[in-house]
């Protein structure tokens, strides 16, 4: 995980993506960290709330219902395979 830098936090971890997004955290975007490896950087906005919840969950004092959780992480992984549809789509259309 990277730290916090232009009022903006980034982390790979996608369980605390998960549960920052059930926390009503600010999402941005997300970002190829390594490409070779097929890693994501998730971006949030570093609001007070954010850096709260996720100092809570690096420190395990975390707590959110199990299904909001679950179902944040199954957005999660919705959004990553979208967005890989549509970069394998844009590869086709360079052919």
């Amino acid at each position: 995980m990277r730290k916090s830098k232009n009022g903006r936090i980034y982390t790979d971890n996608m369980k605390l993506a998960a549960y920052l997004l059930a926390k009503k955290a600010r999402f941005l975007k997300i970002v190829p960290s390594d490409i070779k490896k097929n890693i994501k950087v998730f971006v949030f906005e570093a609001t007070d709330m954010a850096r709260i919840e996720r100092a809570k969950f690096l420190n395990g004092c975390a707590r959110v219902e199990p299904n909001l959780f679950m179902e944040r992480y199954r957005d999660l992984r919705s959004l990553i395979r979208a967005e890989k549809f549509a970069q394998e789509a844009v590869k086709g259309e360079a052919r």
